[in-house]
Parts: structure tokens; sequence; C-alpha cells
């Protein structure tokens, strides 16, 4: 078989692919039907809240047609509802009787779409193409070039910005890019607790300082000062300086809406606990989660040695 490759709008891999699709079906170019397959390589990223007190399941899922359905409508939802936004906004500022009727439609169009992005987004899996910016097309037969009719047919799709090469992509690289399983692993992305603000930190150690000086229990005064020492640490700055390591490259550490963030791939996250079974885990603080990967890394640091 043969394949080429088209360079479409980043991050909208996805719709391209079903666009093109769409366009082929409508096509009565001959040329149309030598397309077998096109590829986009889905992924995902899993989230999960240690506010929920869930275990995380480690376990890949495969990405279904449903999966990339659900995705593209949640996507529709939210233009649509960016765009009544949009209407309410320019005639909010109007109080005559057609512009209030105008706005109380708008407002109800605003929540039944809102309880709609709400309802898909509980199930549906964030998707995203395992190579930005590329999509792939299989032919039905083997040849060096891409028809014109083809290639004309392609052009139409409003998601793709270009055709790179009318020349057929390489077998190496055809087999590296669905080898790689490590580009379509799912990226982990866990919520830890909320992000302490200067002012509030310095109010919470002289609290527990207080207590530490007044308690006559001596496990009770250790624990608060190492509540102290964890105060003092900035989680996001410390994951990240431990992601300068080559192995460390998808762990990033952030702050999402005010709370402690880490991403990571599902590899790597399994590597950092190689202890668990069952392939269930439930990450409890952003303080276990950063003991436990320098741990890890201080053991590659040995084997290294």
């Amino acid at each position: 078989m043969t394949y080429f490759a088209l360079q479409v709008k980043t991050g909208q891999e996805l719709k391209a692919k079903e666009m093109i699709k769409l366009l082929l079906k409508k096509s009565k170019e001959k040329s149309s039907h030598l397309i077998k397959a096109i590829y986009a390589k889905e992924t995902y990223t899993q989230y999960f809240d240690c506010n929920e007190k869930k275990k995380l399941n480690l376990s890949p899922e495969q990405v279904t047609e449903n999966d990339i359905f659900n995705s593209l409508h949640l996507d529709s939802l939210k233009e649509g509802l960016s765009n009544v936004k949009k209407q309410f906004d320019s005639i909010k500022k109007y109080e005559d009787e057609t512009s209030n009727k105008m706005k109380l439609d708008l407002k109800k169009k605003m929540d039944h779409l809102t309880g709609q992005i709400d309802t898909i987004r509980s199930t549906a899996k964030n998707l995203k193409a395992a190579f930005p910016g590329y999509i792939l097309i299989e032919l039905r037969t083997e040849t060096l070039y891409l028809p014109n009719e083809l290639w004309q047919l392609l052009n139409q799709c409003p998601f793709v910005a270009s055709i790179p090469s009318k020349h057929n992509i390489p077998a190496e690289e055809i087999d590296y890019f669905f080898s790689t399983n490590a580009k379509t692993e799912p990226d982990i992305e866990i919520q830890f607790e909320e992000a302490v603000d200067y002012d509030e930190v310095m109010n919470q150690k002289q609290e527990l300082l207080h207590r530490a000086n007044t308690t006559d229990n001596q496990n009770e005064e250790h624990q608060m000062l190492d509540e102290m020492d964890e105060l003092d640490s900035d989680f996001v700055s410390e994951v990240n300086s431990v992601s300068s390591h080559p192995m460390m490259e998808k762990l990033v550490a952030f702050i999402k809406n005010k709370r402690k963030t880490v991403k990571l791939s599902l590899s790597l996250l399994k590597e950092i606990y190689r202890t668990v079974t069952n392939n269930m885990l439930s990450p409890v603080s952003s303080r276990s989660f950063l003991n436990q990967l320098k741990s890890f890394t201080q053991n590659i640091r040995v084997a290294l040695e």
C-alpha cells in the first residue's frame, strides 16, 4: 500500500479526518475510491482528581469511533455556545421589549447548550492527534505520486493547510509511524490539593509553630514541623527541576484552577509507581507524589552509576 502525508491545522486533525471522509463520500471522482484509510493516530488525556478519593486506572483504553464522535460533537457544542454568548453580549445593553425577549431566548439556549456540554464532557475523552499538524492517507494501490484529481479533492477540505509532497512516504517512515506506541499512549493529568498563596502560607506556619510549641505529644510536634516544611516547598518548581532528566521530558507541573497539577505520560507514571498492583493507583497528595518521584529518580542515578 501507499501512504501520503497531509499537513492540517494543528488541533484540527480529527476534524480534518472526518471532513475528508465526508468529501470522499460525496465526491463523484473515481479517484476518491482509491483512499483506503485516513489516520490521525488519536490519543487522549486522562484526568484524575485526588479530592474525589477514587483510584486511577492505569490500563489504557482504546480510542473508539464513538469517542471520536463525542469529541467532535463536544467541539461543535462549544462553538455553538461561544456564538450564542457573542449574540447575547451584543444586545445585553439594550432594555427594550424586543431585546429583553431575545436575551431571555439566548439565555435558554446557553443553559441548554451548557447542559449538553456537561453531560458529554463527563464521559467523553479529551482526544488529540499523536502527531500534531499531520494526518496520513493510505491508498489501495501502489503508486509513486498522488493522483492530481485526488490532490485537488483533498485540497477542498478547509482544514487541510497543504500537501507537503506528491511523492509517497518511504516504507521505513511508515513503519515508524505505526510502531511508535509511546506517541499514542494517553497522558495523565493529576490534580492535587489547592496551592496556597504567600500570606496564607505565613499564617498557617505561625499557627503550626504555635501548636508545635504548646503540644506535649512529640509525634504531633514532628507532624506539625513536617507540615511546615511542606509549606516551604514549591511543588511546581521541584517537579519541573526533576523533569530536566531526559526520561522526564513529558513530565510537567503547573497550577491549574488554583490547584497543584502534574501531567505526564502513562508509561512514566507506571515507572514511578512500579510497586502498583492491579493497575490501580491512589495518589494522595502532591507531597506523596513528589517523594515517589524523587525516589524513582534517585534509583535511576544509582543504576547509571
